[in-house]
């Protein structure tokens, strides 16, 4: 799998991709991430209120189907 296709892959990526999020929220999530926040950034972005729950669940739902997809053309 190409860097680029593993973009893809990021929750906070796919969140931003349907425009659930703004690149500034997504920004500000891993930010917090750098600066020690230890949380998975779609609870970051939830409980900030950048996105809603039912949003972050379509991301991981898309995300999975992206994971099972790159995994099955790889074998």
């Amino acid at each position: 799998m190409e860097p680029a296709d593993r973009l893809d892959l990021l929750l906070g990526q796919i969140l931003q991709r349907n425009r659930f999020i703004s690149f500034e929220q997504l920004e500000e999530a891993l930010a917090h991430q750098a600066a020690g926040d230890k949380r998975p950034i779609g609870e970051i972005l939830s409980k900030s209120g950048a996105c809603t729950p039912d949003q972050l669940l379509i991301a991981v739902m898309q995300q999975y189907a992206l994971l099972s997809s790159a995994e099955i053309t790889n074998n």
